[in-house]
């Protein structure tokens, strides 16, 4: 909002300045001359001014915007990849408990085995 109200102020500045030096001028361009009022040769230079700076300024506003919409594509896909790699530990943290718990399991059941054994071979 602030450029809109430089700018008003500056284009009412320049359209100022063209009014009050209204005289006529004759312009050289290569081998061409144009007669015209310095009004029009003002305002038309300050219009062709103003053009290229929104021309420049379009370009950079575009190559930002492309710019950030891959940045965003990437940020989606590392996300997603972020999200597959958690699922795949939740499911290697399920796996080691169960094969921890099978362990413990097949502990207790060769204790017992053992004991008998034990006695069996303190009782020869």
């Amino acid at each position: 909002m602030p450029y809109v109200i430089v700018l008003a102020v500056l284009s009412i500045a320049v359209a100022l300045f063209a009014i009050q030096n209204a005289v006529g001028v004759t312009l050289n361009f290569m081998m061409f001359t144009f007669e015209s009022s310095l009004v029009l040769v003002i305002l038309g230079s300050f219009t062709a001014g103003l053009l290229v700076g929104a021309g420049f300024m379009l370009g950079m506003k575009a190559r930002h915007f492309f710019a950030q919409r891959r940045q965003n594509e990437e940020m989606f896909k590392l996300e997603a990849e972020v999200k597959r790699y958690k699922a795949g530990v939740e499911e290697l943290q399920k796996e080691k408990e169960r094969l921890e718990q099978a362990l413990a399991e097949q502990k207790e059941q060769s204790a017992p085995q053992e004991q008998k054994q034990e006695t069996a071979g303190a009782a020869q």
